[in-house]
C-alpha cells in the first residue's frame, strides 16, 4: 500500500489529513493467503470440533497438555498440565516444554503448534496407550475427559490427519515463515512520523509480530 502519487495511501491521507508514508497490512494479507490455503485444502471450520481437521487435532492436543494450568480451575478429576508433565517424564523420561495454543485468526501460532506435534506425536502415542489404560480402570473417571483422550489417541493414528499436517508445516515453512520474515525483517526498530522526522518508540510500544509501517 506505499504510494505518493495514488493508491491506498495517498486516498487515506486525504481523507484522514495525514500525511502517513506507508501502511503495514502486509501481515494481515498473509494471513488471510494462508487461512484461504487450509480452508480449501482441509475444509472450514469455525473453532473447534469433534471433526477430523489439522486444527482440531492441534487443539486438543494443547487443550490436553497444557489447557489446565496452575492458575485455572475446573480441571477434569484435578488433572493439570504439571501433573501430565510429570507422567511423561515418569513413563518415557522425557518433558516436553509448554505447547503454543493454535489460534485460526494467528496462522504463525497455529504452524508452531503443529510443528511441536510432530516432534512430540511418538511419544504421545506411547503415551496416550497407557493413560487411556489407566484412566479406564479409575472408577470415578471423568468420561468426558476420558472421551478427549480416546478422540486424540484416534486422531494420533490418523494417517490422512497426520499428512495433511505435515503439509501444512512444509508449506509454512517454504512460504509463510520467509515471507513473515522478509516483511518483519525490513524494519525491526518501532518508529513513528511526525512530519519531520522518524522517532523511535520506547520498549513494548509495538504489536506482537506486527512491524510498525504508519
Amino acid at each position: 500500500m506505499s504510494g505518493h502519487v495514488n493508491g491506498a495511501i495517498v486516498k487515506f491521507n486525504k481523507l484522514a489529513n495525514s500525511n502517513s508514508i506507508r501502511i503495514g497490512c502486509g501481515l494481515h494479507i498473509i494471513n488471510i493467503v494462508f487461512t484461504n490455503f487450509e480452508n480449501e485444502a482441509f475444509g472450514c471450520i469455525s473453532g473447534f470440533s469433534r471433526k477430523p481437521h489439522p486444527f482440531n487435532l492441534l487443539y486438543i492436543t494443547w487443550h490436553l497438555h497444557n489447557g489446565y494450568g496452575n492458575n485455572n480451575s475446573g480441571a477434569p478429576m484435578n488433572i493439570k498440565s504439571d501433573y501430565i508433565q510429570d507422567l511423561y517424564k515418569a513413563l518415557i523420561g522425557y518433558c516436553h516444554s509448554q505447547y503454543q495454543m493454535p489460534l485460526q485468526t494467528h496462522w504463525g501460532y497455529e504452524l508452531r503448534t503443529a510443528e511441536q506435534y510432530l516432534e512430540r506425536r511418538e511419544s504421545h502415542l506411547q503415551f496416550a496407550e497407557w493413560f487411556i489404560r489407566t484412566l479406564k480402570s479409575y472408577p470415578n473417571a471423568t468420561p468426558s475427559y476420558l472421551n478427549n483422550w480416546r478422540l486424540f489417541h484416534t486422531w494420533l493414528n490418523d494417517k490422512k490427519l497426520n499428512i495433511q499436517l505435515k503439509c501444512l508445516v512444509k508449506f509454512g515453512n517454504h512460504f509463510f515463515n520467509p515471507l513473515m520474515e522478509f516483511i518483519v525483517g525490513q524494519d525491526n526498530v518501532p518508529r513513528i512520523f511526525n512530519g519531520k522526522d522518524w522517532i523511535n518508540l520506547p520498549p513494548g510500544r509495538r504489536a506482537h509480530e506486527i512491524p510498525d509501517k504508519v
